[in-house]
């Protein structure tokens, strides 16, 4: 039987309203329109059914939530509502929204106040009260209930049914698993305007990436440990609260990656110096390598990063000839602020990037062929640190995977680029792919192949497979904390082309360095097409020109 639908109140008439319209629809039934402009109330939105309210009127009107059509007053409206008695989880933002996954830590860290607090102390007394659930102890419920009625004003009933309502979520979680489409609503600085219960269960479930939405406004709550203690809590709860905190903040255990490149290593000891008056170093690591390896070493650090390719091949150009060695610094650095990064809409250590400019600041001078930044690079935040560790601590040998189909019917193509490793596939390049092609006898039996060696990769390397497939290509995706590792693009098809061009390509195919590839007149039909349906991939009109084809007009 289909449940039925929600009706919606659209607060906003503006132009967001007329963007989200249609998307709302979708989902709900529309009960009116809020507006706070006194000229626009008991009109009709755009002359149709709708009838426009104002905010204080709703009490009158059947409805089940709010949907907020605003993006410059995002954050009065939603504490509008609040004010208006309207609970939070009564409030969507989604259509307004940004949305990303954030690394728990980082997420954690931008609930931080501008002196270092941790701003939302409400997290570890919902933890504490899943710990309590968990253990079949009362403690921590009875704790959490007597916040939400200080927050809320609830009875003791009302109380009891809030804690029903969250026992609920925390048995669908630990039955069904977190829900990626249930995102945690944050202002414009990740602070959090609707989501607390949520980052606590993925605290408590060690769910690692949390999905999020932004805001395009700030919001203002004050939920510091100060809080508690300005209502009343007794001091034995509020020193629970703290260790509570404690534990979930971890400290001591996260850590910023740096490296010094090539041309900073004569200068080594003081740049660590220098560091050691910002940061705590507390693990340095040399690491020294050969021509042919530092510039995959250099790429695979900045693989994490929102970086363009052609900027770190920039940079590998101004560190050649100035030696091999890297050092590894791994940085506790205390209270890094955080703002989200304009390009990513993640989160980005103030702190981090200052360091950054002192040290560059200080020694580009000194730096023979300085180049923008051939000194120091610095992790924006504990998810990049995480990954890059990890990349650090990977053995990035894939033979065995070409072992595994050596008898069957398929080539490699598109080799031959800027960014391969050296000596694939004893290793291969980060967050880049293997293009497969095949016979589509064989295609089966080889993404079975393949999608095995996968599997066993990622057991052994701490790794997760994920496959995606369509109807002439499947995926499968190694990767960790949701950062592509590497992937095997396998097809039988390919656009423009065709399957008879893959299975003649495959049938003339070379063996060179353990793999089948492509011959020569193969590999160009394959890059000519795909300088037609991707004209920004320079290097494929690179590798055309170098083998004397014309590229003027590829159409």
């Amino acid at each position: 039987m289909e449940s039925k639908r929600q009706k919606v109140l659209v607060f906003g008439t503006g132009n967001m309203a007329e963007k989200i319209v249609g998307q709302v629809l979708k989902k709900y039934d529309i009960a009116g329109f809020l507006d706070n402009s006194v000229e626009k109330q008991n009109q009709y939105w755009k002359s149709g059914p709708w009838k426009i309210y104002a905010p204080g009127e709703h009490g009158k009107l059947q409805f089940d939530k709010v949907v907020l059509a605003s993006t410059d007053y995002a954050a009065q409206m939603y504490t509008q509502l609040l004010k208006l008695g309207i609970r939070e989880h009564n409030i969507i933002v989604d259509y307004i929204c940004k949305t990303a996954e954030v690394y728990i830590d980082d997420f954690l860290s931008m609930q931080m106040e501008q002196w270092g607090d941790f701003n939302r102390a409400d997290i570890a007394v919902k933890y504490f009260a899943i710990e309590s659930y968990m253990r079949e102890e009362s403690e921590g419920i009875e704790l959490y209930k007597k916040m939400q009625q200080e927050r809320l004003k609830l009875t003791d009933l009302q109380a009891e049914e809030e804690w029903n309502r969250f026992k609920r979520l925390i048995d669908s979680v630990r039955e069904n698993g977190y829900e990626k489409d249930s995102y945690i609503v944050c202002d414009e600085t990740m602070k959090i305007m609707d989501g607390a219960h949520r980052a606590a269960l993925c605290l408590y479930f060690n769910i690692l990436m949390l999905p999020v939405k932004i805001t395009p406004q700030k919001y203002e709550n004050d939920y510091r440990i100060q809080w508690f203690w300005n209502h009343k809590f007794l001091t034995s709860e509020i020193q629970n609260i703290e260790q509570k905190i404690e534990r979930i903040m971890k400290p001591g255990q996260k850590e910023f990656v740096a490296f010094l490149w090539p041309p900073a290593m004569k200068f080594c000891q003081e740049i660590k110096a220098e560091i050691s008056e910002f940061a705590k170093i507390k693990k340095a690591e040399t690491k020294r390598l050969t021509d042919d390896k530092l510039p995959d070493f250099i790429r695979a650090v900045y693989s994490v990063d929102d970086i363009e390719d052609w900027k770190v091949e920039k940079k590998i150009e101004h560190m050649r000839g100035c030696g091999n060695t890297v050092e590894v610094l791994y940085l506790s650095i205390e209270k890094p602020r955080y703002r989200l990064k304009g390009a990513t809409s993640l989160p980005l250590s103030v702190k981090a990037e200052e360091l950054k400019k002192i040290i560059r600041g200080r020694f580009q001078d000194r730096v023979e062929d300085y180049f923008y930044d051939n000194i120091i690079h610095i992790s924006d935040n504990y998810y990049q640190s995480k990954v890059i560790d990890k990349i650090l601590k990977l053995r990035l040998d894939i033979t065995e995977c070409f072992v595994q189909i050596k008898d069957m019917e398929y080539a490699l193509c598109k080799l031959d680029v800027p960014y391969m490793a050296c000596d694939f596939p004893k290793s291969f390049p980060i967050h880049k792919d293997a293009d497969i092609l095949c016979k589509k006898g064989s295609y089966r039996e080889l993404v079975g192949r393949v999608k095995a060696f996968a599997l066993r990769y990622a057991e052994d390397n701490g790794l997760a497979v994920r496959v995606l497939e369509k109807t002439v290509r499947t995926k499968i995706r190694v990767e960790y904390l949701g950062f592509l590792i590497y992937q095997f693009d396998i097809s039988f098809d390919i656009e423009n082309l065709g399957e008879g061009f893959v299975n003649d390509a495959v049938s003339r195919r070379i063996w060179r360095n353990g793999i089948y590839m492509l011959d020569e007149q193969s590999e160009i039909a394959v890059r000519r097409n795909e300088c037609i349906l991707y004209p920004n991939k320079g290097h494929h009109k690179k590798y055309l020109l170098v083998h004397g084809i014309a590229v003027a007009d590829l159409s």
